[in-house]
């Protein structure tokens, strides 16, 4: 489980990508009010993304959210009032957005 965002993962100009091949799961509050975080590309094992996990990230725009997850909490993006979620159709990210009012971008799987 990944708990918090500045020991566990590599930044480079606002953007985050989780290092660790093995984590499953987003713990609430890891990205919590990072504010220089813009996007982020979740790895395809995560399953879940919890409550207040990018609780006041105000600079998130996009986040990339592979298949394999299949719960994301109420309230892990509140504050993220730019975010665009981008996803597969018919996928868990894509019926949360939808449910949430988030914008949603389908990720081209043609190439």
């Amino acid at each position: 489980m990944l708990h918090r965002a500045s020991q566990r993962s590599r930044k480079a100009r606002g953007q985050f990508y989780i290092a660790f091949a093995s984590v499953t799961s987003i713990s609430f509050d890891a990205f919590c009010r990072c504010k220089s975080l813009t996007s982020i590309n979740i790895p395809n094992k995560v399953t879940s993304i919890l409550h207040d996990t990018f609780l006041g990230c105000t600079s998130l725009t996009s986040i990339n959210i592979p298949r394999s997850v299949t719960r994301i909490d109420h309230k892990a993006f509140d504050g993220c009032d730019k975010l665009v979620i981008k996803g597969y159709a018919g996928s868990y990210a894509e019926k949360y957005a939808k449910e949430n009012g988030y914008d949603y971008v389908l990720i081209d799987t043609a190439g």
